[in-house]
């Protein structure tokens, strides 16, 4: 083991591709589902985007639960068919944003057995700069929420993921020293606000490399799943 992981009493995992593969993009359903290219969806989306009043755009960032996501992404789904001159109905409204809020993903291989493994030694946790969804619906695959406590989701929390803020956070939620702390990320940028912390930073690649540079110079170790993370670690 790294002479760096020695003192490790905690883990966080990011909640999405450390955990989650998508299997297939919400954006082609309802694409499919509304009669238009699945290539034009970014476009279509950003000129639904302009149409939003100020306050529907900001309503956005301030999705604190589930009921608020399915009102916010509800509504946006009414302009988008309203952009496009498409008859729709509240079951239409709904079946579009069930292909947002309860998207089609599954656990990456290896990461029961892994969860498992890493659970014997270490408290687990989840830093996501997610909506509140995630913790309803891709937390809940073969019940892996049991795993982690706490669940920090970054629109719960009101704070995004470089932040400082929601590094602090899940330092006092964790109730441990930010030095027996490790955070695991497929993000260089958010590997950069947790060292800030002081909290060690390890990077999840899905290509095979044994470290990667920041931009400011720094080198973390990194793995390609949860498995050598365990191998790593010892357990």
């Amino acid at each position: 083991m790294f002479n760096s992981y020695k003192d490790i009493e905690f883990i966080y995992l990011d909640g999405g591709s450390v955990l989650f593969h998508r299997n297939s993009p919400d954006k082609d359903h309802i694409a499919n589902e509304l009669g238009f290219d699945p290539k034009n969806y970014d476009e279509i989306v950003m000129a639904v985007v302009a149409t939003q009043t100020p306050e529907e755009g900001e309503a956005f960032w301030h999705i604190n639960t589930l009921e608020k996501e399915y009102e916010v992404i509800n509504r946006f789904h009414v302009k988008m068919c309203e952009y496009l001159k498409k008859p729709y109905t509240q079951e239409l409204i709904t079946k579009l944003t069930e292909f947002r809020i309860k998207a089609d993903f599954s656990l990456k291989p290896g990461v029961p057995e892994a969860l498992k493994r890493l659970n014997s030694k270490y408290k687990l946790g989840v830093l996501s700069n997610a909506l509140p969804s995630r913790k309803h619906f891709e937390l809940k695959l073969e019940n892996i929420d049991t795993y982690f406590d706490p669940i920090i989701l970054s629109f719960e929390e009101g704070f995004q993921k470089p932040s400082l803020e929601i590094y602090n956070i899940a330092i006092e939620e964790s109730g441990i020293d930010s030095k027996k702390i490790l955070f695991v990320d497929d993000k260089i940028s958010f590997l950069d606000g947790a060292k800030q912390a002081g909290i060690g930073c390890l990077i999840l690649h899905t290509s095979a490399k044994n470290h990667t540079e920041a931009k400011n110079g720094t080198l973390y170790h990194s793995v390609n799943n949860l498995l050598e993370l365990c191998e790593l670690l010892e357990v």
